[in-house]
């Protein structure tokens, strides 16, 4: 990317399917770095060393979710992963090592058994009930079905091997209530987000958490 400019992701440009712009702050000129191809509702990025944008994307991939690499030369557009453990991932950052840490606002929901106990709830379910949603017209977190089976949508952090796609959770549950964009702190650990609930949450009134994020592997 040429020095000096800035990256903008948008999940609402070019209508509606979103994209990537790059802004010139002396003219306030824009232009499309990329747009279209696997983007649906883009939320957040990262720039890695060697210029590769990664980007999450809650809705890609028939409402599976993903992170989505692109050239910022091209704008070509490159599936990193999708589906598995993502369930809403809306925030990314790249730790040492080029690992990608990624935020999802629901990765697991907590559901009421008939006895009262709290059982997370099965990744692919989840997505499941997602797209029944969807299907019926909602679209993001707060449209989704919240009935009686369902106590909370608590969210974590996923990191995923930017080479092979793989995903593991680093952090679920706990303090968090539904994180949404985080950061390598200056310790090396996760900086995160995590905003105060649409409804009342039990735990959590929002506000910013660290995580320990281990040795690079």
């Amino acid at each position: 990317m040429p020095p000096g400019r800035f990256l903008v992701v948008d999940g609402e440009a070019f209508d509606g399917n979103g994209g990537i712009i790059r802004i010139d702050p002396s003219s306030g000129a824009q232009h499309a770095v990329s747009q279209d191809g696997y983007f649906v509702d883009p939320q957040s990025m990262a720039i890695a060393r060697n210029g590769t944008i990664f980007v999450a994307d809650p809705n890609a991939f028939d409402g599976n979710g993903g992170v989505i690499a692109v050239n910022p030369l091209t704008g070509r557009q490159k599936v990193v992963a999708s589906g598995g453990t993502f369930v809403q991932p809306v925030g990314i950052a790249i730790a040492p090592g080029g690992r990608l840490m990624v935020t999802d606002r629901e990765v697991l929901a907590v559901r009421k058994s008939e006895q009262g106990h709290r059982q997370p709830e099965d990744a692919l379910r989840h997505r499941q009930l997602r797209q029944s949603d969807r299907n019926r017209g909602l679209r993001g977190r707060r449209d989704l079905r919240r009935d009686a089976d369902f106590e909370q949508y608590d969210g974590g952090i996923i990191q995923v091997d930017a080479r092979t796609g793989e995903q593991r959770t680093v952090a679920s549950g706990g303090s968090f209530n539904s994180p949404v964009a985080l950061a390598i702190a200056a310790s090396g650990k996760l900086a995160v987000v995590d905003p105060p609930p649409a409804r009342a949450h039990p735990r959590s009134d929002g506000g910013l958490a660290e995580v320990g994020i281990g040795r690079t592997t």
